[in-house]
């Protein structure tokens, strides 16, 4: 009965550790397109937006960040603490710069109105699909 005990708190504490380990994107070039799973799950709304990223604050091991959309600007918390040095450094230099447009999903807990991210990533345009030329036949 007590390795039972055991290995129940074992696979309660591990599969715990590895919710909380954040799942991060690199593209071809190295930059840092996505980081995924940066909050533990809260029992609060959740929300999505796309913007443009205005202004980066750091007040390790959190930061803050604004984000105008479309209809507003949003104030987005994102805990640092979880990444390793190496990606949170990529974070501000690929992800977190002044006019780079994400995608942010995150948790409205609370009345002052900072959404705590869950999710960011890049949004990048589509390129445009280039049609061949029609040439005309003589």
């Amino acid at each position: 009965m007590k390795n039972f005990l055991f290995v129940l708190v074992f696979v309660i504490f591990t599969s715990a550790a590895a919710a909380q380990t954040p799942r991060v994107v690199y593209d071809d070039q190295d930059n840092l397109i996505a980081v995924y799973d940066l909050s533990p799950k809260y029992d609060c709304g959740v929300r999505n937006i796309v913007g443009v990223v205005t202004s980066v604050g750091k007040d390790y091991p959190d930061v803050y960040f604004d984000v105008k959309t479309a209809k507003s600007e949003e104030t987005v918390e994102i805990h640092t603490d979880i990444l390793s040095n190496a990606d949170r450094s990529n974070l501000f230099f690929s992800l977190l710069k002044k006019g780079k447009r994400v995608e942010i999903s995150g948790y409205t807990c609370g009345s002052n109105g900072v959404l705590d991210a869950i999710s960011i990533k890049a949004v990048t345009k589509p390129k445009a699909s280039r049609k061949p030329k029609n040439k005309a036949r003589k």
